[in-house]
C-alpha cells in the first residue's frame, strides 16, 4: 500500500531530526546504513517511504532509544492505513499533485482560503459542483464527472463532521456568476447561509473595488502538531505549488489578513448573501 503523502512527509521530518540529533550528515548516514544517498534526501524530504527493513536499519545506524524507536515505527504504520481518497486516484479523477493536498485537508485544523473566481469547491452544492465541472471538463465522461463531484461532497462531509475550522474570503463577484441556472445558484447561496451558521465556518465577501492588490486565490493550511510546518497551497494550469518556507508562509499570512481587513464583516457578509437569496 502506497504511503499518504502527508503522513510520509512527518515521518521524513522525523528521521531527519533524528539524523541531525545524531550529529550525522546525508553522506555519513547513507554510507553506514548502505543506501544511496538520494534514498536518504527522497525519505526525508518525503517523496517517498521507507521500507521496514531500510527504516530499521536507519534507526540501528542513528542509535535511536527503544521508546523513539516506537514512535517512528507507528508514524510509518500510520502511514500506510488506506485513506478515504484512494480510491479515486489513478484514473485521472485525482491528479497526483491534488492527492497531497487532500491529504493535507485531512489532516488540518485550520484552513483559511481566499478565491476570487467561484464559489469555493469546498462549500459547493452538488448541482454547482457539477456544472462548474461540465463546463471545465467537457470532454470528461458522465462517470467521471459524477465521480470528481463525489470526492468533492466527501470534501464537505468531512468538513461539517469533523473538527477543522475554515475561513473563506471569496470576492462578491462570484456569487453573480450563475452555473445551471437560477435554482441551482439559490441552492448555493443558501449553502453558503446554511454552513456559515457553522461556528467553526467564517465567510467574508470582499468587495470587487476593494482588492488590496492580490495575485490570486491560495489556501493556507495549518495543523494541530506544531512540528507540521504550515503549507500555502497555490492551483496553476498545469498542477499546483505547496509553499512551506517561513518567509513565504509569513507572506501569505500578511496577504491574508489584508483581505480580511478589506472585506466584508462575516456578519454583513452573511446579510448580503440572504438579500441575493431573496431577489433570485
Amino acid at each position: 500500500m502506497a504511503m499518504r503523502p502527508f503522513r510520509r512527509r512527518r515521518l521524513g521530518r522525523v528521521l531527519a531530526a533524528e539524523r541531525e540529533q545524531a550529529g550525522m550528515s546525508v553522506e555519513q548516514l547513507a554510507g553506514q546504513a548502505e543506501v544511496a544517498v538520494s534514498t536518504i534526501n527522497r525519505i526525508e524530504s518525503g517523496k517517498m517511504g521507507a521500507k521496514l527493513a531500510t527504516l530499521k536499519t536507519i534507526m540501528d545506524v542513528l542509535k535511536v532509544p527503544d521508546d523513539r524507536r516506537e514512535v517512528i515505527r507507528s508514524l510509518a504504520r500510520h502511514a500506510t492505513t488506506a485513506a478515504w481518497w484512494q480510491p479515486y486516484t489513478g484514473d485521472g479523477v485525482l491528479p497526483d499533485w491534488f492527492e497531497l493536498y487532500v491529504d493535507l485537508e485531512e489532516e488540518a485544523s485550520d484552513l483559511a482560503i481566499f478565491d476570487p473566481q467561484y464559489v469555493n469547491g469546498l462549500v459547493q452544492t452538488e448541482n454547482y459542483a457539477r456544472e462548474m465541472y461540465r463546463i471545465g471538463r467537457r470532454d470528461d465522461p458522465d462517470d467521471t464527472i459524477e465521480r470528481l463531484v463525489a470526492v468533492r461532497m466527501e470534501r464537505q462531509r468531512r468538513l461539517v463532521d469533523g473538527g477543522m475550522s475554515l475561513r473563506l474570503i471569496m470576492d462578491e463577484s462570484v456569487l453573480g456568476k450563475q452555473f445551471g441556472g437560477r435554482d441551482v445558484m439559490r441552492a448555493q447561496l443558501q449553502r453558503l447561509l446554511d454552513l456559515a451558521d457553522l461556528r467553526r465556518v467564517e465567510m467574508q465577501l470582499l468587495p470587487t473595488e476593494g482588492q488590496p492588490g492580490i495575485i490570486g486565490g491560495f489556501h493556507m493550511l495549518d495543523f494541530p502538531d506544531p512540528n507540521d510546518p504550515p503549507v500555502v497551497y497555490i492551483e496553476h494550469e498545469a498542477g499546483a505549488w505547496y509553499l512551506e518556507k517561513p518567509p513565504q508562509i509569513h507572506a501569505y499570512a500578511r496577504a491574508y489578513d489584508r483581505l480580511r481587513a478589506a472585506a466584508l464583516s462575516p456578519q454583513a457578509s452573511v446579510a448580503h448573501v440572504a438579500q441575493l437569496v431573496k431577489e433570485l
